[in-house]
């Protein structure tokens, strides 16, 4: 209250004791004092409760010590908190870079929307320019047209149904020999190029050892030998059937290699390749039939085919969206080289500040962008230069060969194509047209694959530029949030949903192709593939149960239950993240914000910046606070302008201020406070205690020493007297080892030695006296000390009762430990009153009451000596007889003292059945029982000496 009414006075220059709230403002100024505007304005509304505009001292002491500024000190003290003052001329350098890479990184995010979406529209409408898949489309659709015919070809299933597939099917609709239009085309449109390749691929037949009872079995002839097929170097063989002889030549050729054995045992693969032009769509076609010859007699078929644009760039307008999407791609890489440089020369730590999640999925996009560029471009290499070499010099003998058959008006036998050009150069000049093609189509698919891939990563470029807005960035967030529990939910679904698998596998996978390998039943499993009524059917009547049983556990367990619980996990995180998000701006309002901030960050490299402020070796702004001034010099190579520098610190003190959130009190800072309420409490009764004993103990002191200097018979006046009782009062208090000895001629005085020998029965009843005469004294102290703490006891349990709406259950708990050490102290008393009454039990009372008189005859001796001796000079004191005077009359007023303690017996007794029954009542009130007023009992008259 002092120190109140002191600061109070400062602001009360008039003395009317009071002040206004203009002046309690001031009080800022105070040194020492840390309040913030805000906690100055919180404390004038606490102060002024009347709204009459004036504070008086009592008030400014209740808003201080009671108010919400004691509140948010409190607060502060217990997190470890400071004051913040938040000012827009200042703002720590901390806080500037925070908000100056904050703002780097939302605007980064904001801009690189429309950049995605110009880039991705571009990308696209280049792939669907260059690719034509409209037409890959059309043209496959007209392959597929072979299963349709008589004989199909889903029916091969060995080498046998393949020749007939091919005499039945296939030769009469690729070799559709219609005089009535040009040679060599395929459905109208489609030119075949020289003809159809058949591409065997086989091995050499190597003997391997082989147990004889297998040999016995496999091979029961010895003509064919212990062979291993499809083993070894892969070897190639083709043959190549012409569109320009006759389909009956053809068949006929075709029987020819089935009667020969072309397909044997050590065949591994077939493939039927052709290459078509469209002119009309200006597009090629390299198709494949492939047939894989398993080890297990299973004939399994693939089909490939790949088409690409003849001309990509016909006109100058098919080249501007490549034009505009390298435009933006290029922009990006500066953009990104230019941001990453300077973090490189920052060091390691802003290297990786740099390199977050969203610049690796940056880079990402840059580097898959400029693959799939790369890739584009060596395609349009081979087919413009090498491919169309070898097209060029196919050209002239396959025109001569359609010239002869549309002038004879018949196709060709094998002798009149030898006319023109021998099979072998024919076969060799369309085999390095076919190889370049095959070539190109593999490019071509894989460059089809990477573009999959990149759209994947453009749709994160999408999701990076959604977090410039809380509302776009929701998706993420979930995502985000909800990691942890989906992560766990992934492990219960996919143990379960494998063990599924695997059952399926196990059950049906002899019958059903989806289930016929494990990772083929995991796919079938995911892709919603299940079990038809044929599959049961083939099962025995245990087996239909167990398949039964299999299908409706898994349609109610994983397609229903767990999926159902994950959908709720995604919607929780999904709620959560949509009331994080809050009211956020709207995306155009951010556009509207950045446009208007370009003004103010116009001319600033804002990441150069960071990482200059940032930088671990030579940070251009050491200090810990930054102001204008300072930010200027620092970048005054730069020509950082004032108006800029005062814009990026009134940001980074914003940013600070709505950084910076005051912690909550829970109830566990509750308890930190009570308890530290309490420690406090206790330190300072303590310390009070300390105190009031010492005065005490210093109020008493001269006292003691004139009544020790009287008991011993010195003059308390004379100072030679006082300074030897101190003397005495420091032998006694040093530590010695107590020892009982005696002279054997006499009584052994203070400070002379001689012979010792063991106390006798009556010198130990008189030392035993002694001892009884302190211990009582002790006790009379210790139950003075009892009665004080009494006092102090109920004082803390109305104390306790008065605060017990708010810390009732703490209070409670400090009475029951001053009551536990209350009750100690009673025992203890008990039992030093019991050691007192056994000291007494062996004395002879009678023979005690006659040693006053005869220490009385022993006075009266030794003082008569003592008047022979000296008659009151100096330096009596050092008499031994009057020594023993004072000893023997110490003794006697103790031995008295004793006797009136042994009659007052029954006296003790009922004094500690009193405090028996207070101690139960304090028992009672210990374990919970309520407080109830109970009369005080009347004290009972002291006993008289003449009652004694």
């Amino acid at each position: 209250m002092e120190d109140v009414e002191q600061v109070f006075r400062v602001f009360d220059t008039e003395g009317s004791g009071e002040i206004s709230l203009e002046e309690l403002m001031q009080i800022k100024h105070v040194r020492g004092l840390v309040f913030s505007e805000s906690d100055i304005s919180k404390l004038a509304a606490d102060a002024d409760k009347d709204g009459s505009g004036q504070i008086t001292v009592k008030e400014l002491y209740r808003a201080l010590v009671q108010g919400e500024v004691a509140f948010l000190m409190i607060k502060r003290a217990l997190h470890n908190e400071t004051q913040q003052h938040f000012r827009d001329t200042e703002c720590a350098t901390e806080d500037l870079i925070d908000w100056m890479h904050m703002e780097f990184e939302i605007s980064t995010s904001l801009w690189s929307l429309p950049k995605t979406v110009f880039t991705t529209m571009f990308f696209i409408l280049s792939a669907a320019l260059h690719m034509n898949l409209n037409a890959a489309f059309d043209t496959s659709y007209l392959a597929g047209q072979g299963d349709m015919q008589p004989y199909r070809m889903s029916w091969i299933f060995d080498m046998p149904t393949f020749w007939a597939w091919m005499d039945a099917t296939w030769a009469s609709l690729m070799f559709q020999q219609d005089l009535k239009q040009q040679p060599g085309l395929y459905f109208r449109e489609n030119r075949i190029m020289g003809g159809v390749r058949l591409r065997r691929r086989h091995t050499k037949p190597e003997a391997f050892k082989i147990p004889p009872y297998l040999a016995k079995a496999y091979y029961p002839s010895q003509f064919f030998g212990n062979l291993a097929y499809k083993r070894g170097e892969v070897l190639i063989d083709d043959r190549w059937l012409l569109y320009h002889e006759k389909v009956d030549i053809l068949k006929e050729r075709m029987r020819n290699l089935s009667s020969q054995f072309w397909l044997d045992a050590n065949t591994t693969e077939l493939s039927v390749d052709t290459l078509t032009l469209n002119p009309t769509l200006g597009t090629w076609q390299f198709g494949q039939q492939k047939w894989e010859l398993e080890n297990n007699g299973f004939v399994r078929s693939r089909y490939f085919q790949e088409t690409w644009v003849c001309e990509p760039y016909r006109t100058w307008l098919h080249a501007v969206p490549d034009m505009i999407y390298l435009f933006f791609i290029s922009r990006l890489l500066i953009r990104e080289l230019c941001d990453v440089i300077p973090a490189a020369k920052a060091g390691l730590d802003s290297l990786m500040q740099y390199f977050d999640f969203w610049k690796v999925v940056d880079w990402l996009a840059i580097s898959w962008g400029l693959t799939c560029t790369t890739i584009w471009i060596m395609i349009l290499l081979q087919n413009t230069d090498s491919f169309m070499t070898v097209v060029a010099e196919m050209n002239e003998p396959i025109r001569q060969l359609d010239a002869i058959v549309i002038k004879n008006k018949s196709y060709m036998t094998q002798n009149e194509v030898n006319i023109v050009i021998s099979h072998e150069d024919l076969y060799a000049v369309i085999g390095k047209v076919f190889d370049k093609a095959q070539s190109i189509a593999q490019m071509h698919e894989l460059l089809r694959m990477f573009c999959v891939v990149y759209v994947f990563v453009l749709v994160m470029n999408f999701f990076k530029a959604f977090g410039a807005n809380k509302q776009l960035d929701v998706v993420i967030q979930t995502i985000v949030g909800s990691r942890k529990d989906v992560g766990h939910f992934f492990l219960v679904f996919m143990t379960i949903f494998l063990c599924y698998a695997v059952q399926g596998h196990v059950m049906f996978g002899w019958s059903t192709f989806g289930f016929s390998t494990p990772l083929r039943s995991v796919y079938f499993r995911w892709a919603g593939g299940g079990v038809g009524h044929n599959d049961m059917e083939d099962l025995t009547y245990f087996g239909q149960v167990v398949g039964y049983l299999y299908t409706f556990s898994f349609e109610f367990l994983v397609s229903n239950l767990l999926l159902g619980i994950l959908f709720g996990l995604i919607f929780e995180a999904y709620g959560k993240a949509a009331a994080a998000a809050g009211n956020p701006p709207t995306v155009f309002k951010q556009y509207w914000d950045s446009i208007r901030a370009m003004k103010d960050q116009r001319g600033m490299d804002m990441w150069s910046m960071v990482c200059a402020l940032d930088s671990e070796d030579a940070p251009v702004h050491p200090g810990i606070l930054v102001t204008s001034k300072s930010l200027r010099q620092a970048f005054k190579d730069d020509g950082l302008t004032k108006q800029q520098a005062l814009y990026l610190i009134s940001n980074g003190s914003k940013f600070a201020k709505d950084k910076f959130v005051e912690a909550k009190v829970t109830q566990v800072d509750l308890l930190k406070i009570i308890a530290q309420t309490r420690t406090w409490s206790s330190k300072a009764v303590l310390d009070c205690e300390r105190v009031i004993e010492f005065v005490k103990a210093e109020t008493r002191k001269p006292l003691e020493i004139r009544y020790e200097c009287i008991m011993a018979g010195l003059d308390p006046d004379v100072p030679e007297d006082v300074r030897e009782i101190l003397v005495r009062k420091a032998e006694q208090q040093a530590p010695t080892i107590p020892t009982i000895q005696t002279s054997k001629s006499r009584l052994a005085l203070p400070g002379e030695a001689g012979d010792t020998e063991e106390l006798t029965y009556e010198q130990s009843l008189e030392l035993k006296a002694d001892k009884i005469v302190v211990n009582f004294g002790k006790f009379i102290d210790t139950v003075q000390k009892l009665c004080r703490q009494q006092k102090l006891l109920w004082k803390d349990i109305r104390g306790a009762l008065d605060h017990c709406s708010n810390g009732a259950g703490v209070e409670v708990q400090r009475t029951y430990d001053s009551l536990e050490s209350v009750s100690q102290t009673f025992l203890n008393c008990e039992v030093g009153i019991s050691d007192l009454v056994g000291c007494f039990s062996g004395a002879d009372l009678r023979a005690l009451s006659k040693i006053p008189d005869r220490l009385s005859d022993l006075a009266a001796l030794s003082k008569t000596s003592r008047q022979a001796t000296a008659s009151g000079a100096q330096g009596s004191g050092s008499d031994p007889v009057k020594r023993v005077e004072t000893q023997i009359k110490r003794l006697g007023a103790g031995l008295q003292s004793a006797a009136d303690d042994v009659d007052a017996h029954a006296g003790l007794h009922n004094a500690l059945s009193r405090l028996e029954g207070r101690l139960a009542e304090i028992r009672r009130m210990r374990d919970g029982k309520v407080f109830e007023a109970k009369p005080k009992p009347k004290r009972r008259p002291r006993r008289s000496a003449e009652d004694s």
